[in-house]
């Protein structure tokens, strides 16, 4: 009898347990926003592939989630300081909604669920006033002279115009040039908001006559990439047919997390210019103060600047085409 009792209790702590354990490892599991992030059976982390391994060990890895960050913002959602990424300034203080704070290795990013499908081609989510708050926080003087809500237009108008979404294209271009403080190759002067041309090792990269084709020729390089339709305004940009004829052929990039190790040489770039994006969403529905002051003598400035280099290549080009145009001529008797 008391055999039989044992074996009665036995077998319903084996039911509860069976009740509850699958709710306590949910509970357990790291999420990106909704989705739960996958994780492996002990099995599978001790034969996992070197690749596998070594993804895990950089932070590239795109569910690599810190189990103890996460559950942390999720208790206490909030202002929180995150570590910024390699090269680029700190945060600050942000405000991460349960799930979207995330650490990717030892770095911070602010990302929504989700994140990997955002498309290239789409409508804003930011307003021009959130775009012109989030500058202005950090940058209020582009130092072409334009005004900060001028540049928020022209992204919203050129952008817009192709079916490019504005808001995130916009801050593609904070992340390469700083918040509009350049610094590094490309100078200011250069209307050049995207690194176009910009390979590292001192190259210049392109350059613009001014601040709207600089971002016409951004966007350009952005439809290159996602569609094969041409675009609808005048090509100004450079690398657009080599570009485009690169992505016909290998295939094209309709997503944001595609330019990760394309337009530029970092696991995680979508992954930076989504924080941002993130960041703008979060700034008040209000126009900054002096959102539409400008330096009209700074703009002609820079745009003669612009011009002066632009003949001084033109110069150049026209030179170097004579003396191959002589040199050819040349040896073209010599066979003679």
């Amino acid at each position: 009898m008391l055999k039989k009792k044992m074996a009665g209790k036995i077998a319903a702590a084996f039911c509860l347990l069976a009740l509850f354990a699958p709710q306590a490892a949910l509970a357990a599991t790291p999420k990106v926003g909704n989705a739960p992030v996958k994780q492996g059976t002990s099995k599978d982390k001790k034969a996992g592939t070197a690749a596998k391994k070594t993804a895990y060990k950089k932070g590239t890895a795109p569910d690599t989630v810190t189990k103890k960050a996460v559950s942390k913002w999720e208790a206490n959602p909030g202002a929180v300081e995150l570590p910024p990424a390699p090269g680029y300034p700190p945060l600050g203080k942000i405000v991460a909604h349960p799930g979207s704070a995330i650490l990717i290795g030892k770095y911070g990013y602010l990302l929504p669920a989700h994140y990997q499908w955002y498309a290239i081609m789409g409508k804003a989510m930011a307003t021009k006033n959130q775009a012109a708050q989030f500058i202005a926080s950090v940058n209020p003087h582009i130092p072409t002279g334009i005004s900060v809500g001028r540049m928020v237009d022209l992204y919203w108008e050129e952008a817009g115009s192709e079916g490019i979404r504005p808001d995130i294209a916009l801050c593609q271009a904070l992340v390469e040039t700083a918040f509009f403080r350049f610094g590094n190759d490309v100078k200011y002067w250069q209307h050049n908001f995207c690194g176009l041309g910009a390979n590292g090792g001192g190259v210049k990269g392109a350059v613009f006559r001014d601040d709207r084709e600089g971002v016409r020729a951004h966007i350009q390089h952005l439809l290159a990439y996602s569609t094969p339709e041409l675009p609808k305004t005048q090509i100004v940009d450079p690398k657009y047919r080599i570009a485009s004829a690169i992505r016909r052929e290998k295939g094209l990039i309709t997503r944001w997390q595609g330019l990760n190790n394309t337009w530029a040489m970092n696991p995680l770039y979508a992954e930076l210019i989504l924080t941002r994006h993130q960041q703008m969403l979060q700034m008040p529905d209000t126009p900054p103060q002096q959102m539409w002051h400008e330096d009209k003598e700074l703009i002609k400035e820079t745009e003669k600047i612009c011009e002066r280099y632009l003949k001084k290549e033109e110069k150049a080009e026209k030179k170097a085409k004579q003396a191959a145009d002589k040199a050819a001529k040349k040896a073209k008797k010599t066979r003679k």
